[in-house]
């Protein structure tokens, strides 16, 4: 009865109060009350859905964390190559987009609090497009920054890979340190048009007080080329979903990500791969470390339907337990109705190898010194993708020194 009256009283008072405080086109409303009349159908994720059922939000308060005013927010991108704006000031032709690309995330999130909780109340509507027929060489690095004075923030970031081009985008989030909880709830979709090759990075830098939901959406047309990268930098606890859908033939998907817990923090991170069209190819490989109370859960979804054929997947998950109060879990699902295809997965969890930690050690290097070569030399295989030597600095550092703190 409690969670009835939240949703019928306290969340619709905060929409209201919310809708009042913006300034933004009569269309950016409608779409906020189509999300929201969803939102109104779904409640808070519990451990009765399957999804979920690991993920303990016992003591997470949306009414306390909720802010119900508009946010002075800001962004940041690197290079005047895109066309980068807010959803608030674009023309016409993109306005259309917007509402057709709206559409489809109503529709894939129908069922999802937290997708349709970022549609509803979004701060700020980001709109990037990378122009079709051109290379960008340089790296797209767009920094979205967390208002310190508020208790949620929610982004929601379109990005348009149009077709023929060739870029490397990085998309990062930062929540600041604070006493109380706060909330950060973004959304993510990408849409990547025939013979388009991108290698998109999400990097998520939180600190140990904050919630987080993360919600990525991809769509590959024919022909298409995604790198994918995933790098969760902590958090308190939160939700990772990437949904990556194979629409075209011969779309190729790289998915890679990792990530180390400590403390008590928990993450929860879900991939689902669909592949919709026949031709296509996917792997994914993520690797993660714990050490303390932490716990990580991965799970790995793969769909392919009847109709699909010559598809060619796989899906590695590598685990390290730093202690043995620490927890890694690995989920590995697939759904293959097709015939002529080829699908492979595998997952494992380890502790720190002693032989390895004897060797070194019996080499001059302390026990610290042995267990941070060993660490970073499980992640360098993901690390050594990453091109830009700025960004692969920050992760092995901000990856390993918290092992250490």
């Amino acid at each position: 009865m409690e969670a009835l009256l939240f949703k019928n009283t306290s969340l619709e008072s905060k929409f209201e109060s919310f809708l009042a405080s913006l300034e933004e086109p009569d269309w950016m409303t409608e779409l906020r009350k189509l999300a929201f009349l969803l939102l109104k159908e779904t409640s808070i994720p519990s451990s009765k859905l399957e999804s979920w059922r690991k993920v303990n939000l016992s003591n997470f308060s949306l009414d306390n964390l909720l802010s119900t005013n508009r946010k002075i927010c800001s962004f940041s991108l690197n290079t005047d190559l895109i066309f980068t704006d807010e959803f608030s000031v674009i023309d016409s032709f993109d306005k259309v987009y917007i509402e057709q690309v709206f559409q489809v995330l109503l529709e894939k999130n129908k069922a999802n609090f937290f997708g349709l909780l970022n549609l509803s109340f979004f701060d700020i509507g980001i709109l990037a497009k990378v122009p079709a027929n051109t290379k960008i060489k340089e790296p797209i690095q767009l920094n979205i920054n967390y208002p310190q004075e508020e208790t949620s923030f929610s982004p929601l970031v379109i990005w348009k890979i149009e077709k023929n081009s060739n870029s490397s985008i990085y998309e990062k989030l930062n929540s600041f340190a604070a006493e109380e909880f706060n909330l950060i709830n973004p959304l993510s979709y990408l849409e990547i048009e025939n013979s388009a090759k991108s290698t998109f990075v999400t990097i998520e830098d939180f600190k140990d007080s904050t919630f987080h939901f993360r919600n990525i959406f991809t769509n590959q047309q024919k022909d298409s080329e995604l790198k994918l990268f995933h790098f969760n930098l902590g958090g308190y606890k939160g939700k990772t979903l990437v949904v990556n859908d194979l629409k075209g033939e011969n779309a190729n998907l790289k998915a890679i990500g990792a990530t180390t817990l400590s403390k008590r923090e928990f993450q929860d991170i879900e991939f689902t791969i669909s592949h919709f069209a026949s031709r296509t190819d996917s792997s994914l490989k993520f690797k993660t470390v714990v050490k303390d109370k932490s716990h990580h859960i991965f799970t790995g979804n793969l769909y392919i339907p009847k109709a699909s054929f010559h598809v060619t997947a796989s899906q590695v998950n590598n685990n390290l337990t730093m202690t043995r109060t620490a927890r890694a879990e690995s989920m590995p699902k697939l759904e293959v109705f097709a015939d002529d295809v080829k699908c492979s997965h595998g997952a494992t969890v380890g502790e720190v190898n002693e032989e390895q930690l004897f060797y070194l050690m019996s080499r001059g290097l302390t026990e610290n010194e042995s267990r941070f070569l060993i660490i970073e030399g499980f992640l360098k295989e993901i690390l050594d993708f990453v091109t830009v030597e700025e960004i692969q600095n920050l992760l092995i550092t901000r990856l390993t020194e918290k092992l250490y703190s």
